[in-house]
């Protein structure tokens, strides 16, 4: 149980909604020249859009912990409580936009979690955020002429893609401390 609250509070504290907003901010995923690449298809606010991706990372690095250290019990009882954490954050957040949230972002990141791909994150998040295949610089829908994809997004990739090491490092972290003992 301990474990699970301990998931649960290191999800909140790298997911709260003006403190994710910054970082993003200073990663430069708000700036103008980066914003005429996103998919707006889903969120025309790049910050709520952010936010949706965010989170999901975010589980995904706390289950990333616990798969690594704790039995699949405790893994199954935070699971259980993911989509409670959400409502906690966005009172819009109701249960069709609970199955969409497992189904489509919680799920690329998970899969790539429990497949032991960590490094295919930050591909994920850019492709689904900006539309952006990392490996190739394929822009999906980038209308950008004058500015190269270097210049723009570098900056945002490699703030992003630390981050995301950091937190899968502190979650691993947050976890190898407890015993755990099945009752």
């Amino acid at each position: 149980e301990e474990a699970v609250h301990a998931g649960q509070i290191v999800y909140t504290m790298n997911t709260d909604r003006e403190k994710s907003l910054i970082f993003a901010r200073s990663a430069g995923l708000f700036d103008t020249s980066v914003n005429l690449s996103r998919n707006t298809s889903l969120f025309p606010d790049p910050q709520e859009h952010f936010l949706w991706e965010w989170r999901a990372f975010v589980h995904a690095a706390v289950l990333h912990g616990l798969s690594e250290c704790a039995p699949a019990v405790v893994v199954v009882e935070y699971l259980k409580g993911v989509q409670g954490l959400l409502k906690s954050q966005d009172s819009a957040f109701d249960d069709t936009t609970g199955r969409r949230f497992v189904d489509e972002p919680f799920l690329a990141y998970t899969t790539a979690v429990l497949e032991k791909e960590l490094n295919a994150c930050p591909q994920i998040f850019f492709t689904r955020y900006l539309g952006i295949d990392l490996n190739t610089g394929d822009k999906s829908e980038i209308s950008i002429e004058t500015t190269p994809l270097n210049a723009v997004f570098i900056p945002c990739i490699s703030t992003v893609s630390s981050t995301m090491a950091m937190l899968f490092a502190a979650s691993l972290d947050a976890f190898e401390k407890y015993e755990y003992a099945l009752d």
